[in-house]
């Protein structure tokens, strides 16, 4: 099987090119045009720029599937529109969307709109699709993301992007998968406190974890002029902070036949990746 990932570098498209390679399937990976020299770029990987269709074709040549990884901007629909024009015109035979959780809600403001826009552009072709909506990915806490500090008090039920790459496998390989979404998330929800508990259980002390206010966060960043993407941020951290976020769904157990990693086993397997991060950043992580 021929797969293309978009999104080679993105914390799902990294597990997914991963999990896909290591079931049998030749995986070809996109970066951005702009960054195609990046030394994060896999090699091999075929730079495009998903807003311009005439870049697209090089990527879909002989490949028989496509797993689209798009990057967060009021532009998804349109770029994923882009995309499977391309897969269509390349003949493939089944699309796989990595969406977000509750993405048909629109609860947490313009983000999941953008989401929601890629899935009626996937579920709109000719070409059979999938969605997946996983939720808040546990490996954002590998790299300090910006937002994991401003979820607030909310419950989130983090999943490890090695199981949505483990779902994305599973549904490429065997049929009955065509036009269903599945929502996917962790065995249960967290406060971030407990993530704060649990990553000080692995790189040891003296890591601290002080989480800004929500709403000074976002204050301090509309007096910094803040772009659109971040105003959409902050309707999205204020959802977390409302326990939107906070399900636990059925779908990855009843897919997989085992239930999701538990934030614990995550810390656990990327415990030298956590005390890198404390090493290179002080005492604190997020």
């Amino acid at each position: 099987m021929n797969v293309l990932v978009t999104g080679a570098t993105s914390k799902a498209g990294v597990e997914v090119a991963k999990r896909l390679r290591a079931a049998g399937a030749k995986v070809r990976t996109t970066v951005h045009l702009k960054s195609d020299r990046s030394p994060e770029a896999p090699q091999g990987s075929v730079a495009v720029d998903f807003a311009l269709p005439e870049s697209l074709a090089p990527a879909f040549s002989e490949v028989d599937k496509a797993v689209f990884i798009i990057p967060e901007s009021s532009a998804m629909g349109g770029m994923t529109a882009n995309l499977v024009s391309a897969a269509e015109s390349a003949g493939l035979t089944h699309l796989l969307l990595v969406s977000f959780l509750h993405a048909d809600q629109l609860a947490g403001g313009p983000v999941l709109a953008w989401h929601l826009q890629a899935e009626q552009a996937v579920h709109a072709s000719a070409v059979p699709s999938t969605c997946l909506r996983p939720n808040y990915y546990m490996q954002n806490f590998l790299s300090a993301y910006p937002p994991a500090a401003s979820l607030g008090g909310g419950n989130v039920s983090y999943i490890d992007a090695a199981d949505v790459a483990e779902v994305v496998a599973l549904i490429l390989f065997e049929d009955g998968h065509e036009q269903l979404t599945y929502s996917l998330t962790g065995p249960r929800a967290l406060p971030i406190e407990a993530v704060a508990a649990l990553l000080r259980g692995e790189v040891g002390p003296p890591l601290t974890y002080g989480p800004e206010a929500r709403e000074e966060a976002c204050t301090q960043r509309r007096r910094s002029s803040m772009s659109a993407h971040l105003q959409a941020l902050c309707e999205f951290w204020a959802a977390a902070g409302e326990e939107r976020f906070a399900d636990v769904t059925p779908d990855f157990q009843q897919l997989t036949g085992r239930a999701p990693r538990s934030f614990e086993s995550f810390a656990q397997a990327h415990r030298g990746e956590l005390r890198a991060l404390r090493a290179s950043r002080g005492t604190t992580v997020a």
